[in-house]
């Protein structure tokens, strides 16, 4: 059974006035346990309702979120304990730091889930620790730390919950090249070490490229495509019919493949590149 699924989501906003809107329609997908989700589209395409609707933060207007098969909304009043099972990390999260020291941030969401004490206190550090927070960092304001740290604080602080599903919108956006790898390598050893089902909503085709099993692609709050991460970028000129584009390093054997050259387009990360080329000049191919 997937960890979570939803069926016929949708969302209209100001439904039935001149202002309404379909941010969402008919949305169905599932994701399973130990899995990554990429869940991609052009700005609009409702990725950021999708995940506050994941989260009940949002109230479908029609259809469902299941948890492990049940409705998130069977029971209204429970909602929020179910945003300690689906955790969401909103993007540029470190805007919402607000606590004295870094391990008050991180302490706040697992001490409203119930933790004390002990239990607490190894919440909170492991936490720091998946997210790459050193622990000298953790009696410091959080508003001393650099962009990449409150970043990381800001994520540990959902990390801290011990979500079984965790989505987070946008967590590299604005960062430099060197603090995207940090997050991300944090997120995977996240996921590694806990199993949890984590979903990635990323405008970077790159990121989802490093470290998405599957990938989700959203247009007009539609589901466009869903499926392997290679088999959905293999698929460029439909991606970019949305207005979304392929990773580069695809783009670069699309182009090879129509110069006549009988190479693999769903190549999608640097690594499987280099092999191709190799495979390609071995094979006499001129490159």
């Amino acid at each position: 059974m997937p960890i979570i699924e939803t069926k016929g989501l949708s969302l209209t906003y100001s439904a039935g006035t001149e202002l309404e809107i379909n941010a969402l329609s008919d949305c169905s997908f599932s994701a399973e346990a130990g899995e990554v989700l990429g869940i991609i589209g052009h700005t609009g395409s409702g990725k950021s309702t999708l995940a506050q609707l994941l989260n009940g933060l949002l109230t479908p207007t029609a259809g469902k979120v299941l948890l492990d098969g049940r409705d998130i909304w069977e029971k209204p009043k429970k909602i929020r304990n179910v945003r300690f099972d689906i955790g969401l990390v909103f993007q540029y999260p470190e805007y919402q730091l607000f606590e004295e020291t870094v391990y008050k941030d991180i302490a706040f969401g697992p001490s409203n889930k119930g933790l004390k004490g002990d239990e607490l206190d190894r919440a909170v550090r492991q936490a720091a620790e998946f997210a790459g927070l050193k622990e000298s960092l953790l009696e410091k304001s959080p508003f001393d730390l650099s962009g990449g740290e409150k970043r990381r604080a800001a994520i540990a602080g959902v990390m801290a919950m011990s979500p079984r599903v965790l989505i987070l919108d946008e967590p590299t956006a604005g960062l430099d090249p060197r603090g995207r790898e940090r997050i991300l390598d944090r997120i995977l050893e996240y996921r590694d070490k806990t199993g949890s089902c984590v979903l990635l909503v990323s405008h970077s085709m790159e990121d989802i490229a490093r470290v998405a099993d599957r990938v989700l692609v959203l247009n007009k709050g539609h589901v466009e495509m869903c499926g392997p991460t290679a088999s959905v970028f293999s698929r460029g000129e439909e991606l970019a019919a949305i207005g979304l584009r392929v990773p580069q390093i695809t783009q670069v054997f699309i182009e090879l493949k129509k110069l006549g050259i009988d190479t693999d387009t769903s190549v999608y990360t640097v690594e499987d590149g280099l092999k191709e080329a190799v495979r390609l000049l071995r094979g006499g191919a001129s490159v």
